[in-house]
């Protein structure tokens, strides 16, 4: 009980009772601040500590080592056959006070007869699987040892406890957020939810955007002194009489002589930390604000001043960045703070290093991230480097998706004043992944348990985590299936909500499922991964390189001679789900007795031939040599399988639609965009047709208001209050201008999709009480609503597209796809129609300037309108040669407008589905199909018949 009594008495205290460093409380609890027990829970039985016997390198099996990890129960409240509540622990001891009903997570446990458990990390608190802290000793501290961890720890106590058929949600704040949001995106096959409080998932090296909120926070004009304050700082350490002032005024020690820059910089830090500690904790800002804003109090670093000396007991403040250094390279184990394992993880994972390398920093410009990046090397070694920490922060993203994690039933709260929300999600990702802002709230705030005085931001998100915890319980016992598939089920719902999950990019969602979406599946099979040896180049004769691609092969309703069916995978990962009977291909398999197969394409997913990107490498990306993968795969398949005489179908979706080979006898061709076009204006005609001549001219209105006010610094500014817009962006590059159009552009056409989605839109933009046609515009695409301003920099499109790195999950599947673009297909979807409701903000020259800003010179719109060309006197465009082909398309689906619309001949047929979107015939039938898809779904049956006749 003395520790509750200990940690309630340290957090009642004004001073906070704690230093910032690097964003990080330097004590035991770190990160996020245990909750004030209330007397009844002081008198809780304090739960016994209770060990386990952890493996110290899961990832080598020729080590045995292991390490005992402490952990806590409290089964107060258990029912038999209740969830798990498991508080995965960070930075931090671990701390029993999450398990009683001082936290949410406890009060929870509580309501719904949970077993309450909380693990701590590895290497901190008193679970340290090693003597010392050597940087040696430290490469066992990971992210992916710690999520192993768990996964091994839930798999145990399952087994001790008999809590098979047991629901687990994972819970973690701050740090052991992201660690909570990563568990259920990695063992999704464990916990069916998590609830990633403050999770600053969007892993930077340069993070400028923790104290752009701490400025937001304390307001312009706070903001204004404390920048104010900073630049007096610097102009007085240009001179030694201006050091001797600056020490009198921050009661520096003589010690301290301005010569040495990272000294001046730990100074920075020191008293920057400061301010960022009550804004990060929401303590004391009303304070700051009113000391900082009042003149009386001196000049503005005389005010500044003020705020650094409350409470300082010491005769002078010792400011030695080296002290510190060297403090940090002590490897004696040490409970107390435990900053030499925390900043190591930064130094080798994620970094987030709050800068003030952001042009309007408050805090000058003092703490660069060099300053971080070379305290990672005088620390841990040589070794550690910026660009070890970049590539480190790189392959973090890539692993686990950043501020885009592919990931269903998680709940993202954060505050509205907590700087670490620049990094963390802030907008729901999909139906079952929410995000909530706390306003007023600082780092954690919603991890507390409920009181009746809460404020009805913090009952909201309560109300909204709770209603997700349901969720997740109710969804798991809707699927009783073999462990292995539960991962398929679960990224499969992560993609059927009406939005989506995700945004356009020329045309192409953004995410590794491109163009065609997976459909929902309940399915009890696990289809194992296969690879095939492919040549990088077909042809150079004289090039024997080969590379892996990948395959997937499902026999269960095969009949000996029966034909194959191959799902040929465009520009996105290949997925087994594609042969299941959740598709149209699966249903036929079954049907008609066939092989189905699914081939993922080069370059994307795992298939990737080079070990880079780069516009070099990417030369061997061409649609001629995706055929020619398919061609050869058959003949091997045929081969290994005996499949001579067999009869092949290919089925394809967008893209991927287009490839037919020659060896089939059929395809089936869906929303297939067969004729390439530099300018590619008829996409955003359908748009039109689709919303309606009022609603598309009330758009065509908003977009004339936009133009208007870009014309002068007076309308820019209205214009950045009516879009939610970042003082940044002030209506000059012409660029910039452009992406903002493009980006309310592609909000429309992803929700003109459906008839729900055009019925939204019309109803706001057709509603003139709202407002003027630019207000009702920024409402329909979303702008408004946040309390984060949106930050349209051109640039921010451009350098993702420009990193070679091979991300096989993420945002990176853009680049192989524009190259492509660039090189074959153009599909620009430009705003160059006449009378387009989009104006002509989005011209042709838009994209393709892109080609040569992202991969190099010689990329220019003659040398694309020359491969366009090319493209279609190969294929044939609109008018291919080909027989025993089906092209359905959907009547919203804006790429119809580039496929074949009408029967070709007697055995290539054309099918419209009315109110059908893109590749909506690829699903599998059910009682609710309009009668339109099931007759376009009666077609394919038939001709696949005509086909293996």
């Amino acid at each position: 009980m003395y520790s509750f009594v200990f940690i309630y008495n340290v957090y009642c205290v004004p001073d906070l009772g704690f230093k910032l460093f690097m964003g990080r409380p330097n004590d035991r609890h770190g990160f996020i601040r245990p909750p004030i027990l209330k007397p009844v829970d002081q008198f809780t039985r304090q739960p016994e500590d209770q060990w386990f016997e952890q493996r110290v390198d899961h990832f080598n099996k020729q080590d045995d080592k292991t390490f005992k990890q402490l952990y806590y129960i409290d089964d107060s409240h258990y029912k038999t056959g209740g969830p798990v509540f498991l508080m995965i622990s960070g930075e931090s001891e671990l701390d029993a006070a999450y398990l009683t009903t001082a936290s949410f997570m406890g009060q929870m446990a509580k309501k719904y007869g949970a077993l309450a458990v909380t693990l701590e990390h590895r290497y901190f608190g008193r679970s340290v699987p090693t003597p010392d802290l050597s940087t040696g000793n430290l490469k066992y501290l990971t992210i992916e040892l710690a999520l192993k961890d768990l996964e091994q720890f839930a798999l145990y106590l399952t087994k001790k406890l008999s809590l098979e058929g047991s629901k687990w949600v994972v819970f973690g704040g701050s740090y052991a957020g992201k660690l909570a949001s990563w568990f259920r995106q990695k063992y999704p096959h464990i916990a069916a939810g998590a609830v990633a409080s403050s999770a600053p998932v969007g892993s930077t090296y340069d993070c400028t955007g923790y104290l752009r909120v701490v400025g937001e926070a304390v307001g312009k004009e706070c903001s204004d002194n404390i920048r104010k304050a900073n630049l007096e700082i610097e102009n007085l350490l240009k001179t030694p009489e201006g050091v001797i002032q600056l020490r009198k005024t921050l009661n520096l020690c003589q010690s301290f002589d301005g010569k040495n820059i990272n000294d001046n910089r730990y100074l920075s830090s020191l008293l920057g930390m400061t301010v960022v500690m009550h804004v990060q904790y929401n303590t004391g800002v009303d304070k700051i604000v009113k000391t900082m804003n009042d003149p009386s109090g001196g000049t503005p670093l005389e005010r500044y001043a003020k705020l650094q000396l409350v409470g300082q007991t010491l005769d002078c403040v010792e400011v030695n960045h080296n002290k510190y250094v060297v403090s940090l390279q002590n490897t004696t184990i040490d409970r107390k703070g435990m900053m030499r394992q925390w900043t190591y993880m930064t130094c080798t994972e994620f970094a987030d290093f709050p800068t003030t390398d952001a042009p309007d920093s408050p805090f000058g410009h003092n703490l660069p991230v060099e300053y971080y990046a070379q305290q990672c090397t005088d620390i841990f070694g040589p070794q550690i480097t910026a660009q070890t920490i970049q590539r480190a922060v790189n392959q973090t993203v890539a692993t686990y998706g950043g501020l885009k994690p592919n990931v269903t039933n998680v709940v993202f709260p954060n505050g509205s004043v907590d700087p670490w929300k620049s990094i963390g999600v802030l907008n729901d990702l999909n139906n079952s992944t929410k995000a909530v802002i706390l306003e007023n709230y600082g780092h954690g705030g919603d991890m507390v348990a409920s009181t009746p005085t809460d404020p009805p931001t913090m009952i909201n998100a309560h109300k909204l985590i709770e209603q997700q915890i349901i969720n997740y319980n109710m969804f798991l016992k809707t699927y009783q299936i073999k462990r292995q598939i539960k991962v398929f089920v679960f990224v499969c719902n992560a993609y059927s909500e009406t939005n989506g999950g995700f945004k356009l990019f020329n045309g192409r969602p953004n995410d590794r499922y491109g163009f065609v979406r997976p459909p929902v599946i309940t399915w009890n099979q696990f289809i194992a991964e296969q690879f095939y040896d492919q040549k990088v180049d077909y042809f150079n004769k004289q090039d024997n390189r080969t590379f892996k691609q990948m395959y997937y092969v499902d026999d269960s309703h095969y009949k000996t001679g029966g034909p194959v069916f191959l799902m040929i995978s465009g520009e996105s990962f290949a997925s087994p789900i594609w042969v299941s009977n959740a598709t149209y291909m699966g249903e036929m398999a079954k049907k008609y007795g066939a092989l189905a197969v699914v081939l993922e394409h080069r370059y994307y997913g795992k298939s990737i031939p080079t070990p880079d990107l780069s516009t070099q490498n990417l030369k061997y990306l061409s649609s001629e040599m995706a055929l020619k993968d398919t061609e050869q795969f058959a003949l091997y398949l045929t081969k290994k399988l005996s499949l001579e005489g067999n009869k092949w179908v290919v089925f394809g979706g967008s893209y991927a639609g287009n490839l037919y080979p020659n060896i089939a006898v059929g395809a089936i061709a869906s929303s297939a965009p067969v004729r390439a076009a530099v300018d590619a204006m008829e996409f955003l005609g359908v748009t039109s047709e689709s919303l309606g001549k009022e609603c598309s001219e009330n758009i065509r209105k908003a977009s004339l208001e936009m133009n208007e006010l870009l014309k002068t610094p007076e309308g820019v500014t209205k214009l950045r209050k009516i879009l939610n817009l970042c003082d940044t962006f002030d209506g000059k590059n012409v660029n910039n201008n452009r992406f903002l159009a493009e980006q309310m552009m592609w909000t429309i056409v992803s929700n003109a999709l459906s008839k729900t989605g055009i019925d939204k839109i019309r109803g706001i933009m057709n509603d003139t009480s709202i407002g003027t046609p630019l207000e009702r515009y920024s409402k329909v695409t979303e702008m408004i609503g946040s309390s984060i301003c949106h930050d349209y920099h051109y640039s921010h499109r451009i350098a993702p597209l420009k990193n070679t790195t091979i991300d096989p999950m993420g945002f990176q599947l853009m680049r192989q796809w524009i190259y492509q673009t660039c090189t074959e297909f153009g599909y620009y979807q430009s705003s160059d129609l006449p009378n387009s409701p989009f104006e002509h903000n989005i011209p042709v020259e838009y994209y393709t300037q892109q080609c040569a800003q992202v991969y190099g010179p010689q990329f220019t719109p003659q040398s694309i309108q020359k491969a366009v060309d090319r493209t279609n006197a190969y294929y044939g465009g609109l008018k291919p040669n080909v027989t025993n082909v089906v092209f359905p398309n959907g009547s919203l689906d804006p790429w119809h407008s580039l496929s074949v619309l009408k029967d070709l001949n007697n055995s290539t047929k054309a099918v419209m589905i009315e109110g059908g979107d893109h590749c909506s015939d690829m699903w599998a039938s059910t009682s609710n199909d309009s009668e339109s898809l099931k007759n376009a779904h009666k077609l394919i049956d038939q001709q696949i018949g005509e086909y293996l006749k």
